[in-house]
């Protein structure tokens, strides 16, 4: 974020929230996922969030993203969300899958384990055998 914004010139507004925490933002009219649902924001733990809330101050959520997703960071998904219950207009970013936490956890390079990549099936996976069902 430093490297496309600058330091200092973006905040984050949320990272990591638990399940009861998405449950009051529902109930405040946030625009989080339906409910029995589990949102981005949930997933990972406090330390590495599946996802991020972000505010450019002075850019408007629309342009950040554009910015952003011409930067090339390798970020999963990047969306411009509007405001929702207490939150104003903000950035919701969900970091790529090869963090080094990740790449330093993950099987062995010839072990496909990304389900998806570029936003698309793995095409890998496309290629793989698949197991032959046995006959009754």
């Amino acid at each position: 974020m430093d490297r496309v914004f600058g330091p200092g010139q973006w905040r984050q507004t949320s990272g990591y929230r638990t399940p009861a925490q998405e449950d009051a933002l529902r109930r405040e009219g946030a625009g989080t996922v339906p409910a029995g649902r589990l949102s981005h924001h949930s997933m990972g733990g406090p330390d590495a969030p599946g996802a991020y809330d972000v505010v450019v101050p002075g850019m408007s959520s629309a342009s950040a993203a554009v910015r952003l997703r011409r930067s090339g960071e390798g970020f999963t998904r990047i969306v411009a969300e509007g405001a929702h219950g207490a939150q104003g207009p903000h950035l919701h970013i969900e970091p790529g899958m090869r963090t080094a936490q990740a790449a330093a956890s993950a099987p062995p390079e010839e072990t496909v384990y990304l389900r998806i990549v570029g936003g698309e099936r793995n095409p890998v996976i496309r290629r793989a055998a698949r197991p032959r069902r046995l006959a009754d």
